[in-house]
């Protein structure tokens, strides 16, 4: 059974809630699709909020999306033969 997590009852704060609101972030699906940068680059969340949100997160066992978790594609000569690649690479 998926346990749903209401972003008003995880324990942010209220700074970080009006944001929340503001950005429309409204589920914690929203919230985890966002990176540390990402929501630096949003007003009126600093490091300290950050910090704050991130603690959060961690207690209930969940963490922000890397920046490195972004789809890369790199274009070389032959794209089908680098996708290929790319796709041997992850078979076991």
């Amino acid at each position: 059974m998926t346990q749903i997590y209401d972003l008003d009852a995880m324990g942010f704060s209220t700074r970080a809630r009006l944001c929340f609101n503001y950005y429309k972030i409204v589920n914690l699906s929203d919230l985890l699709r966002k990176s540390p940068k990402e929501l630096l680059s949003m007003k009126n969340i600093g490091k300290k909020s950050l910090r704050g949100i991130i603690n959060v997160l961690s207690s209930y066992g969940f963490s922000l999306r890397n920046d490195t978790d972004k789809l890369s594609i790199s274009i070389k000569s032959n794209p089908v033969k680098s996708t290929w690649y790319k796709l041997k690479e992850n078979l076991p």
